[in-house]
C-alpha cells in the first residue's frame, strides 16, 4: 500500500528538500506560518499504482503531492473507469470532501512513485481558520474548478433543453 516516512530527521530533510514554500498553497506564507504547517504534515510516499483512497471512502485528511503524479477517476455504474484529472507536483486534493463533509466522489490513484504530504482533518480546518491566504487560495481554485466545469463538454451535455409548446382546442 504506502510507506509512512516516520522518521523525524528524514521527515525534516524531505521537508527541507521539497520546500513547503515551493508549494503554491504555501508559497506566500510568513515563516512562523510555515512552521506551523509544518508541525503538522505527514509525509507518505506512495507507490505507482497505489490507491491513495476510494470514492466513497470516509475522508481523513488534506493531501499535496510533494513529488510524483496522481490520477483523479471514477468507476462508473458499468463498472468502467473515466479519468477527471491529472495531478501533479504542488496539486492538491481531498479538500472538497472535507469542506462538504462527503465521503470521498474520486478515486485517487498515484500513477508513479510519488511523495505526498497528508494533513489530518483537524488540523487542515485549524489552518484555514487560522491562515486566511490559504483559504482564500482553495477557494479560487474551487472557484476555478467550477468554471471550468461550467464551460466543458461534460456540463453542456447534461443540459436539458425544454421547449414550450401551446395548445389551442380552438379551431380555424
Amino acid at each position: 500500500m504506502f510507506t509512512n516516512l516516520f522518521s523525524f530527521k528524514k521527515k525534516n530533510e524531505l521537508i527541507e528538500r521539497y520546500s513547503l514554500r515551493q508549494i503554491p498553497l504555501f508559497s506566500a506564507l510568513s515563516a512562523s506560518e510555515l512552521k506551523n504547517i509544518c508541525c503538522k504534515v505527514k509525509l507518505i510516499e506512495f507507490k505507482k499504482n497505489d490507491i491513495i483512497y476510494r470514492q466513497g471512502d470516509s475522508v481523513e485528511s488534506f493531501y499535496i503531492i510533494l513529488s510524483g503524479r496522481c490520477r483523479v477517476y471514477v468507476t462508473q455504474s458499468n463498472k468502467s473507469d473515466r479519468t477527471l484529472a491529472y495531478l501533479h507536483k504542488g496539486d492538491y486534493f481531498g479538500e472538497v470532501s472535507l469542506l462538504s463533509g462527503k465521503k470521498h466522489a474520486a478515486n485517487i490513484e498515484a500513477i508513479n512513485d510519488s511523495v505526498v504530504i497528508s494533513i489530518a482533518k483537524a488540523d487542515f480546518f485549524d489552518m484555514i481558520h487560522s491562515i486566511p491566504s490559504v483559504s482564500f487560495q482553495i477557494s479560487r481554485r474551487l472557484g476555478m474548478r467550477i468554471k471550468k466545469l461550467y464551460e466543458s463538454d461534460i456540463y453542456q451535455t447534461n443540459t436539458k433543453i425544454i421547449s414550450l409548446v401551446q395548445l389551442s382546442s380552438q379551431k380555424n
